[in-house]
């Protein structure tokens, strides 16, 4: 009995102080303008971007507080498909081969 008591009191030490604080307003309001000024930055940008305005912070805060505030890093369209598809030629007869006929 007192080896589980000790074993709770040992594993509940470090848990005692664990709590999540939420990130200052002033950091909150600066993630928010760089990621509407660049939509397409991610957590890491972001933060190096913070960091170049001489805001020291963490890339895990940032990422929390975009994830809390719902700001996604748009991804930015490598190819644009450019294909007409609805022209008037005829597609070729071996286009159009099943795959097991084609050589």
């Amino acid at each position: 009995m007192e080896q589980q008591r000790q074993l709770r009191a040992r594993a509940g030490f470090y848990r005692r102080g664990v709590r999540f604080r939420s990130a200052p307003v002033e950091l909150r309001d600066q993630v928010q303008r760089v990621a509407l000024e660049w939509p397409t930055y991610g957590s890491r940008r972001i933060t190096a971007e913070l960091r170049r305005c001489g805001l020291p912070v963490n890339r895990k805060r940032v990422q929390r507080v975009m994830r809390e505030d719902n700001l996604l890093g748009l991804r930015q369209r490598k190819f644009v498909a450019t294909t007409d598809s609805a022209h008037a030629m005829r597609a070729r007869s071996h286009d159009r081969a099943p795959a097991h006929r084609r050589g």
